[in-house]
This record gives C-alpha cells, structure tokens and sequence, in this order.
C-alpha cells in the first residue's frame, strides 16, 4: 500500500509540475535491500536536449582532492521515452549520450540505474543494514546544459524491515516530506544538488541554536550507549558561536547539520556549505558520568571545528581554480595550504578561546602538531606550494615513502597560518591579524563567492598590513628550508623544547616543567624505521637511516634482534638491552623469504616537541599583549 500511494504521488507531483509551468529534473531514490548496497535510481529529464541529451557524473568531490571515478559503481543503466528504449552510447569513462529521438516537444526521458554503495568514508557512498548514506556525487547523474535549473529529489521509504524506524537527515531543502524526512526535496541548481549529503538511519541526535540558527547533530552507527548528548550540546555551541563571532556574526545557512558516522577506528570529515559529512570513532565521544572526557574527545571536537570553518573557508571563499571546476578532471591549486592549514590553525584555536579547552590543553595539541610536522623528512623535499599543487597524484597517494618524499599542507599549512599569525601580529604592534585578514576576505570575496587567484592573498597580505611580506612568503610557500617555528612561538611567551621520541606512539605535548629540567644525554636509540602499529612488518623507511643502510624495506617483516623474538611493541626494550654494541643482528622475512643482515642503531633524532609557557617576569609587555589577544575569545571582542 506504502509503494502504491507514493507513486500515486509522484504522478500528482508531476501533473503539479505541469500545471505550474515548472519543469525540474526529477530523481526518485529507493533502497529496498540493503543487504545488496544498492540504491536504485530513476531519473526523469523533462525537456531533454533534442539532438542527444549527454549525462556526466562527477569524477572528484569538492573538499577531497583525488579522482575517484564514482561512475565506476553505476551499474545497468537504461534510457526510456514514451515510446521505446533509447540507446545509450558511452563516450568515456563518466560521460553517456542517450540517442536523439524524435517525438513531441514535451516528451520526457526516463533514466533507469543502480549505484552500488560500499565505501564506508564520507566522500561517496554506502549502505548495509544499519544504515543508508550518499553523497550526490554518487547518485545524481547531471543532464549537461541544464545544471543550472532546479532539481527535485524524492527519497521513498524502503520496503525493508530492516529499515522500518530510519529517519533522513540531510541539508537539501524539504519541499513535502513525512514525519521521518521522506518525500520531496528541491536544490536551485546542481551544485546545490551535489552539496547535500544524505544519512538514512536510526540515530541518536542533538541539537542548539547558534544567532537563531539550528543547528542539529545527529550521531549513527557504534554509538555508545552512555553518550552524553549534553556536553557535545554545550561544547559544540560555544565552539560555533566562536566561528561566527570571529566573522562578524555572519551565519550563511539557515540549518546546519553534523552528520556523524560512529564505527570502529573511524576518523574523517568532509565539508558543505549546509552541513558536514564526519566519521569517528566510539572512543572520541563523551560518556555520561564521567568528571573528565578522554583526551581522545578532542579528536571530535577538533574534527568538528574544522569543517565547521569550511562554512567559510573554502566552500565559499575559495580558490578560483577549483572554483572554476566541473568536476571531471583534477583542479590543481597552490593555495590549498591556505583554504585547508589556516582551516586547520582555527580548528584547535577555537577551541581554546571558545573556553572548551585550557592553554596548556591547545599547546599539547599544538606540540603534536609540530612533532608530526618535525618527523616529516618530505620537508626537505617538497615546498608548501607544490604540497597543494599536487595533492591529487601525492597526498591523497601516499605510498611507503611519502615521509621522505612530501609534506601535508593540513600539517605545514597550519604551522604557516600560526607564523603568518605571528608575524602580522609582531610588524603591525598586534594591530592588523590573521583574524582581520580572514574577515577581509570574507567580504571582498567570499559573501558573493568570488574565486581567489593564486597569488592575491600574498598581495592582500601586504596591502593591508602595510609591510612587505614577499620574503615570508618565499621562505614558507615556495622553499623547503626550516621554517623559524621557535621565533613564531616566542611571539607569544611560548618556549619549545625538542628530543628524540621516546616510543612510537610519543608525539610530545605541553610540559611546564621541561625549562626547569636538565638537559638527558641518555637520548633513545633508533634504527629509523616505523611498523604498521600492531605488527613487525615495517610501513616505512626513513632515508639515510640505519634501516636504509642495513637494507631494511617496507613491507618486510622483522622477526628477531639479536636472536630475541621482535614483538609489536618491544624495539626500543630490545635495542637498550644492546646499547653498547656497534652491531645488532635482524631476521626478516621479505616476501616469504628468510634473511639476515645487521644493523648499527644510532641515537634517535631530535624531532619531537615539547611547548611550555614562559615566565611572564621574563616577557615583553608586547609579547604579553599579543598572547592575550590572540587567544581572547572573538564573542568577547
């Protein structure tokens, strides 16, 4: 009966449609199996291009930089009119063209297809029998010469038990839908369209209002029975509330939603202009009862934060080449730097001055960044500028030697951001800041979503400023020499300490103490490689380490020093034991194969961080006034 009276529907929709004049690409979506990953999609172009209506489906998704090749999951697909099936001829890998057909001038075709959903991330799609999600990248075919008229999407319940208390949640705009979000939905235009991922489940939700804004969060997946809904409520809010201060309580959507996968090890995030698809796991979530959340909690937050910026940056304020995109092939960039590591310097920062997180907790996760950035050799190898440039071909396909080969511009990007902070800060007496410079660009480009071209930060920069930045910016963007991280940090009374790593889970954090104490000659031994956590089978090796010298490889698997049994998490135990000797014997297996060879370890490098704030007796009133305003939150401004 369920089936019957939403066709009935769909049928008065149209005649609607016709009646109105209005004539909208239309999609109905069904998921009667989950058990098979498969959404079944009809597709109705009303007024189709007459000499071959072509169809073309996106190859990369906006905010993640690979092709992906999303038409390769497109499966049996059928072009219909009035009268017959239309041939489809396939002119590449994600572009149809459905034969040219002569009839009246209203006739409409009919597209049939299915979209096999099984990619647990946020950047395509999947279902199973806990729920369904897509992106439109996945499902929404675009009909070419009319991406810019308004779309209309009906989502039907599905025929299966399974899903029988699922509610939808999405950003796109309810046109007519029931109690549980089913029904019709409209987008202006194709962009729009493709901007508003879907979650179909049963979810646990929360929600708060940010300058009369809903905001909602629904959580699905692993959640943990003891989440505590409240404070993800409370500390979510502020933190929002500290985005929208620092743009001048300009909040473009009406709604905005927090989509959250929960699954097990999970972490990941991918912005919209309405709403963010996350992905995280049980552990990062706050537990009712307890007087102090996990450290992991901030992992959330953070991610949260982070594409809760985008809002802003990126999605709106964004690089004229990937403004400039259709999707089909790779949009390169040198700025992403920019739209990803100064969203990945607020994402913490607003943390801190929202009041959700203490100094010492920011300078802890600002130690973690640098360490990671420290242990990153790719540094020395690849400028911050190429890092963004080539993030489709090298980022997004790291291999075994990314860390010798490339730096992250999420990593290094936020590191600039913080010294581009500093140093704007330092030449204008803290007159003129990162801070100013964003609301600039808010209202010269992003508020009517005006490309930005490569090089018009940099002269922005020095425009407003009044100081010439073009040796920053050669250091930072275009050389691989270090970057003067201690100096950026004393701007602000805050003192770095580095040593060698003491395990591999050790990335260092804030510690008020390492001032006062003396200097550890005892530094850990190191053999300068790292394995896939869990195993002995070695994920990379570092260039010129005592690995690479021994002949060490990625993917061989270490089974003994010195004839005693190598465990997951024994090396450093194992290589003390041998301090004194010039040598160390190793077993491997390489490629099944037994081998033997020896290894001479050497004191690890000093490439882990350690923040502390410094005395405020032995600071410049200058100094003391910039770190009081660079962390002063902007809602108190």
């Amino acid at each position: 009966m369920t089936g019957f009276f939403f066709a009935c529907k769909s049928v008065i929709v149209q005649f609607e449609q016709h009646i109105t004049g209005i004539k909208m690409v239309r999609y109905t979506i069904r998921f009667d199996n989950p058990h098979n990953h498969t959404f079944s999609v009809t597709m109705v172009i009303p007024s189709p291009e007459p000499r071959g209506q072509k169809l073309t489906l996106p190859n990369w998704i906006p905010g993640s930089y690979m092709i992906r090749d999303f038409s390769k999951n497109i499966v049996a697909l059928n072009a219909f009119n009035s009268d017959k099936q239309l041939h489809i001829t396939k002119i590449d890998k994600s572009t149809w063209l459905v034969e040219p057909f002569e009839g009246e001038v209203d006739d409409e075709i009919t597209l049939n297809y299915e979209v096999f959903a099984l990619d647990l991330s946020v950047r395509s799609a999947h279902m199973d029998n806990s729920h369904a999600f897509f992106n439109g990248t996945s499902l929404f075919l675009k009909p070419v010469g009319q991406q810019d008229q308004r779309f209309e999407v009906e989502i039907i319940p599905s025929a299966s038990p399974l899903a029988e208390i699922w509610t939808v949640k999405t950003a796109m705009t309810p046109e007519k839908v029931d109690q549980k979000g089913y029904g019709y939905y409209s987008a202006e235009n194709y962009d729009e369209l493709i901007d508003c991922p879907v979650e179909i489940s049963q979810s646990v939700d929360a929600s708060f209002v940010v300058n009369e804004t809903p905001h909602l969060v629904h959580f699905t997946g692993d959640v943990p029975a003891a989440i505590d809904v409240g404070i993800i409520e409370k500390d979510l809010s502020v933190i929002c509330k500290e985005h929208v201060a620092m743009f001048e309580s300009e909040l473009p959507p009406d709604q905005y939603r927090f989509l959250t996968m929960v699954s097990q090890n999970g972490y990941g995030g991918l912005e919209h202009k309405s709403s963010t698809a996350l992905l995280c796991s049980p552990s990062d979530l706050p537990l009712t009862g307890r007087e102090k959340q996990a450290d992991d909690y901030l992992k959330y937050l953070g991610l949260c934060s982070h594409e809760y910026f985008h809002l802003w940056n990126v999605k709106r304020l964004k690089p004229q080449k990937l403004k400039a995109s259709d999707l089909s092939c790779e949009a390169h960039t040198e700025l992403l730097w920019f739209f990803e590591g100064v969203t990945s310097y607020y994402d913490d920062l607003a943390l801190l001055r929202s009041g959700v997180i203490k100094i010492e907790d920011y300078l802890g996760l600002l130690a973690k960044t640098l360490t990671r950035y420290f242990r990153s050799n790719g540094r020395f190898k690849q400028s911050l500028s190429d890092s963004s440039f080539d993030a489709w071909t090298k980022f997004y396909k790291q291999d075994s030697n990314a860390v010798n080969a490339i730096v992250s511009y999420y990593t290094k990007g936020a590191i600039v951001a913080f010294g581009l902070d500093m140093t704007l800060r330092e030449k204008t007496g803290n007159h003129y800041t990162l801070d100013h410079l964003m609301r600039y660009l808010w209202k010269a480009f992003g508020r009517e979503e005006k490309g930005i071209d490569e090089r018009d930060i940099e002269h922005i920069v020095e425009g407003q400023a009044g100081h010439s930045f073009s040796g920053f910016f050669e250091l930072c963007l275009r050389s691989t020499d270090e970057l003067p991280v201690s100096q950026w940090l004393n701007t602000i009374g805050v003192g770095l300490s580095m040593r060698a790593e003491k395990n591999a889970e050790d990335l260092g954090g804030y510690n008020s103490e390492v001032a006062k104490i003396p200097a550890d000659n005892n530094t850990p031994l190191s053999i300068g490689c790292r394995f896939i956590p869990g195993s002995t089978v070695i994920q990379y090796v570092l260039n010129n380490s005592p690995a690479e010298k021994a002949g060490l490889s990625p993917d061989d698997e270490i089974i003994a020093l010195n004839d005693r049994k190598l465990g997951a998490d024994n090396l450093q135990k194992l290589l003390e034991m041998h301090a004194g000797d010039t040598e160390v014997s190793v077993h491997g297996f390489r490629r099944g194969v037994l081998y033997e060879t020896c290894i001479k370890p050497e004191p690890g490098l000093e490439n882990t961080c350690e923040l502390y704030l410094l005395e405020q007796q032995s600071q410049s009133n200058m100094q003391v006034e910039i770190h009081n305003s660079w962390r002063t939150s902007s809602v108190r401004k």
